[in-house]
């Protein structure tokens, strides 16, 4: 009786040793296809133009707001310069102006939300920017 008992307990921490291997690669595996899957099919920032990027982070209401702000500062021209200010919306920051135009729009995004503070839907105002923008008849 003992050594049937042995023999049952071996096999089964054999078993539990050999799921153990395979839960790993099977984890693994699952891990590298998330990896590949994530970088080679899925719409990255770099798959927009700045325009479809932006658009796709804010409600309709507030795109037409940022949309008109970044038409009327610098034309949707991530190079464009007036002055000391630089990119999308005219930043005072030569870091700002040698971004990639995706990233300028991360950025601008961060200024926004931190100057003119968050709707209700929590983005970037970015029609609070606008209208300050009017107000001041900066052009």
């Amino acid at each position: 009786m003992g050594m049937l008992r042995y023999k049952s307990l071996e096999r089964f921490r054999r078993s539990a040793r050999a799921a153990s291997r395979l839960a790993r690669v099977v984890a693994i595996a699952m891990g590298a296809s998330i990896v590949l899957c994530n970088t080679a099919h899925s719409p990255v920032a770099k798959d927009f133009t700045p325009k479809e990027y932006l658009r796709s982070q804010l409600t309709l209401k507030n795109y037409k707001c940022a949309a008109s702000l970044i038409g009327k500062e610098s034309a949707w021209n991530h190079k464009a310069v007036n002055g000391s200010h630089y990119g999308y919306i005219q930043m005072r920051n030569t870091k700002y102006r040698d971004l990639d135009p995706m990233t300028m729009i991360d950025w601008s995004m961060k200024y926004t939300a931190h100057r003119y503070g968050l709707t209700e839907h929590g983005q970037p105002n970015w029609c609070k920017s606008y209208k300050h923008w009017k107000r001041y008849n900066w052009q």
